[in-house]
């Protein structure tokens, strides 16, 4: 009898300590699960925070490159561009550009006439050109595809243009009216039909 509760107790100790041992390896293994996340986290933010400040939307060249969704506007600092796209004969202020390329024939939206930037004045051209970097700066000639003032709630903007696939537009906000912060939204949506028009000889179809 005494043998056999020795023999209990020796097999209870090595249970203990193989039990010890896997939970230091759980532990240890934890630990550089944490390590390896911990490390991953960081050069994830790094990487986000390099290509941010890659584009910083000053002009065409550096213009902040966007698909649909919503996004956010800190501060319109960027060159200005002469031509006027919207509605009011007003002369541009500084601009932010943005650059949209598209991925099928979409009718775009433009549209900061959102419940959170009520009071706000904004305003917005599309391009659609040629970016130029020179020896005397960075230069962009191009013709509007859209734009927009105060078609909005208040002074709020929104405007819409037909894109095409693989071809490349300049969203710029402009700080004409005001300088604020605010966020605005790309939508991407099916085009609408073609026009049709009636003709002597049957009907005649006109895409916009």
């Amino acid at each position: 009898m005494h043998q056999l509760l020795e023999l209990m107790i020796v097999s209870l100790q090595k249970c203990y300590l193989t039990s010890m041992k896997f939970l230091e390896m759980l532990q240890a293994n934890i630990r550089k699960q944490n390590t390896m996340t911990k490390l991953f986290a960081f050069f994830l933010f790094s990487l986000i925070t390099f290509t941010l400040s890659a584009q910083t939307g000053d002009n065409c060249l550096d213009a902040i490159p966007i698909e649909a969704g919503r996004h956010s506007l800190i501060s319109i600092e960027g060159d200005s561009y002469s031509l006027n796209c919207t509605e009011y004969d007003a002369d541009n202020g500084n601009l932010e550009w943005y650059s949209y390329t598209s991925t099928s024939n979409y009718y775009i939206t433009i549209t900061s006439d959102l419940v959170a930037n009520n009071g706000l004045d904004t305003r917005f051209h599309v391009y659609q050109g040629t970016c130029i970097d020179s020896s005397s700066g960075v230069n962009f000639e191009g013709e509007c595809i859209g734009g927009d003032d105060d078609s909005g709630e208040g002074y709020l903007s929104i405007g819409s243009f037909y894109s095409y696939p693989g071809e490349t537009y300049y969203i710029a906000w402009d700080n004409h009216w005001q300088n604020n912060d605010f966020i605005f939204d790309l939508i991407e949506s099916d085009p609408p039909p073609p026009i049709v028009e009636a003709s002597g000889y049957g009907f005649n179809y006109f895409e916009r």
